[in-house]
């Protein structure tokens, strides 16, 4: 279990009065990537909703569940491609994945 925090630390972290310095704000690219989480999570739900108004509670979990499945297998071999040690492969990766000859897609 973590340590006592002491009255003095936490009236050093209060900024419920006061504006937050600079040095203690967060990061303006992890903000915005905090952001878009949220707005794609409440996304999520809407179209979670209306999945379910227009074919059913049932239908709509089943292809909910069948997304989650989905966008996991594809970002785990996405992250796995990603990780992989090699710095040919890391200097790549943003040039080889929208390739013509190496897309899912053509």
């Amino acid at each position: 279990m973590a340590g006592q925090i002491s009255s003095t630390e936490v009236d050093d972290l209060d900024y419920s009065a006061t504006a937050v310095p600079a040095d203690k704000r967060m990061p303006k690219m992890a903000l915005t990537m905090a952001w878009w989480a949220v707005c794609s999570a409440v996304f999520y739900v809407v179209v979670g909703a209306a999945m379910a108004l227009n074919f059913g509670t049932r239908n709509a979990i089943i292809g909910l569940v069948l997304t989650i499945i989905v966008y996991g297998v594809i970002n785990t071999v996405l992250s796995r491609f990603a990780i992989t040690p090699s710095s040919k492969v890391r200097s790549l990766l943003s040039a080889s994945l929208p390739s013509r000859r190496r897309s899912l897609i053509p």
